[in-house]
């Protein structure tokens, strides 16, 4: 109740209410506030002591034989290796190698104590792959090294064992049996326990430095696909942070690949192309032959074996085998691996090398052509290789060059250019005989729907046309109607706003950045809205979405001035370029 006198009432300790105000002071608020957080400074240290001493302390570390931490991560310089050439398929890998040593060692650096009857835990953390035992009797156990201080597993060093309940386990949980004083090292290891079954390694015993793995056949192991196995560890004390790559699926087998100028020769021009120019490539035998004396040399990369625990010996690889390309058929050429013929496609485009000669070592090649019949300018790659992981890309190992057309002399700006789209059939040249190519006419646009469909698809049947049109003034009997009439299918063109195609009319550069950008779809109509490609395309030109987009695809780079020229015609020379770097990916 109020005081009417204004003066203080006396309440219950702690308490004062000051006259008409009703407002009360806790006068004890600041001591009570520095004894409660006395109270949490304790609680805090209580949980920061009880983590220590029950909680495990990620501190422990795991290392591969020489003494070195794996890696986390995509590190995988100190994980042990698994050949990818001994890993099947059908069957999987057991990582035990045949030479009587189990070379998957671990060593476990302690940090915290531990006492006899603790378990230690060693998980595939990777859950792709088991650890597995050397055989019947024998146990794997951690084997005190430094008891004896010469860094090896004496007899008597086991502190602790467990015995395998079957051949593959998930998980090893090693029980210990003596005190263990950190920091310690202790070795993962395996031995027989045959003289005296008592659970300790025994003079006369067999003992395995290390554990093995196995790999089930599911993970599918390849040339393009090397899996990580980790490992793990926990105990009541100490865990692993993080997984520790324990593994790696690795070639054992590696390959130096051909010089790009293996195949390399000029077709003679004298002689209707049907030989070699003597001394125009580095391994031109003779007007008829191409020798390559090392063409591949295979190595063992495994060497000691030290860090490898699985591989396989040379004589269980199956002969190297690899497939020769040509981009156009060279029906006339016959190809040799280590003197054994190698086997032609139908189109004589593919020919595929199988050796019968030893795996590692150099290993030979011999291309021969008859000497009279014609032989095509062409490129030659490599690719597809069976039986090892050789693992350099398909690459050029040789051009056979020569002129073509009579009208693109060898030292033409577009020769590269001009020869490659008529290797692939985008061309076949303006006239026959002789063999010419225009490069300096103008492009019409029925020759753009031509060039176009035989890069995207190829030839369109000669009746094409019996069952109709593409455009008024394209008529059936035209022989470019037939290719109109596909481009307008494939939505590349949809002619003039009047109807028509215009098949006679040259093309312009803006018009033929539209033709090729289409192939591959339709730029939004805002595509210019946030910048152009060059000064002379403004951002309101019906073409600039796809002159920009023909800019970002590196089909053109302009003129040297840095403009473009959309209103300038095409000639077809540029437009062999335009069609190398859109369909070949030439440069």
């Amino acid at each position: 109740m109020e005081n009417p006198t204004g003066s203080a009432v006396k309440l219950p300790r702690g308490f004062y209410l000051l006259g008409g105000h009703k407002t009360i002071y806790y006068h004890n608020r600041k001591n009570r506030s520095k004894e409660m957080m006395r109270y949490l400074k304790i609680l805090v240290l209580a949980i920061i002591v009880i983590g220590i001493f029950v909680r495990p302390a990620n501190a422990v570390q795991l290392s591969n034989r020489n003494g070195t931490a794996f890696g986390t991560g995509t590190n995988i310089n100190t994980s042990y290796a698994i050949g990818l050439e001994a890993y099947s398929k059908s069957a999987g890998v057991y990582t035990i190698a045949d030479d009587g040593t189990s070379r998957g060692l671990i060593q476990i650096a302690f940090v915290q104590n531990h006492s006899a009857e603790d378990t230690v835990n060693l998980v595939i953390s990777s859950r792709n792959a088991f650890f597995n035992s050397a055989g019947p009797g024998y146990k794997l156990g951690l084997c005190d090294v430094a008891a004896n201080a010469n860094n090896v597993c004496d007899p008597g060093e086991i502190v602790g064992f467990l015995t395998p309940s079957g051949a593959t386990l998930t998980n090893l949980g090693i029980t210990l049996f003596q005190n263990i004083t950190a920091p310690r090292t202790l070795w993962l290891v395996q031995w027989r326990d045959n003289v005296v079954a008592d659970n300790q390694y025994t003079a006369g015993e067999s003992l395995l430095n290390g554990t093995g793995l196995f790999v089930s056949p599911g993970l599918n192991a390849s040339c393009d696909n090397r899996p990580i196995i980790t490992v793990s560890f926990s105990s009541p004390h100490e865990i692993t942070s993080t997984p520790f790559n324990f593994a790696v699926f690795t070639p054992q087998f590696t390959g130096t690949r051909p010089g790009e100028n293996a195949l390399t020769a000029e077709v003679n021009t004298d002689t209707n192309l049907g030989t070699f120019v003597p001394g125009s490539g580095p391994n031109v035998y003779s007007v008829t032959e191409i020798q390559v004396d090392s063409f591949i040399d295979i190595s063992d990369v495994s060497d000691t074996k030290d860090m490898w625990i699985a591989y396989t010996s040379e004589g269980n690889i199956s002969n190297i085998g690899f497939n020769v390309n040509s981009v156009v058929g060279e029906p006339n050429a016959s190809l040799y691996l280590d003197g054994t013929y190698c086997r032609p496609s139908d189109d004589s485009k593919v020919f595929f090398c199988l050796s019968y000669a030893p795996l590692v070592g150099n290993h030979n090649f011999f291309l021969q052509v008859d000497g009279y019949s014609t032989n095509k300018p062409t490129t030659w790659t490599l690719s597809n290789f069976v039986n090892v992981c050789v693992t350099f890309p398909s690459v050029v190992i040789g051009v056979w060059y020569g002129v073509i057309f009579d009208d693109v002399p060898p030292d033409y700006w577009a020769e590269d250019y001009i020869n490659a789209i008529f290797n692939v059939n985008i061309t076949t040249g303006c006239s026959q005989s002789p063999l010419k190519y225009c490069p300096e006419d103008y492009v019409t646009r029925e020759q753009m729907a031509v060039f176009i469909v035989r890069a995207v698809e190829g030839e369109p049947s000669q009746d094409y046309c019996d069952s109709g049109v593409p455009f008024p003034d394209v008529s059936s009997d035209m022989w470019s109607c037939r290719y109109i009439k596909r481009l307008k299918e494939l939505e590349i063109t949809t002619g003039y706003s009047d109807g028509t195609y215009g098949p006679y009319d040259e093309v312009l550069r803006e018009q033929m950045a539209a033709f090729l950008v289409r192939v591959g779809g339709e730029p939004s109509l805002d595509y210019c809205y946030s910048g152009t490609p060059f000064p002379d395309v403004s951002s309101d030109m019906w073409s600039c979405r796809y002159i920009k987009r023909l800019y970002e695809l590196g089909i053109t780079t302009g003129y040297q001035d840095g403009t473009y020229g959309p209103y300038d015609l095409v000639t077809r020379a540029q437009m062999a370029a335009f069609l190398a770097r859109a369909f070949l990916e030439m440069e």
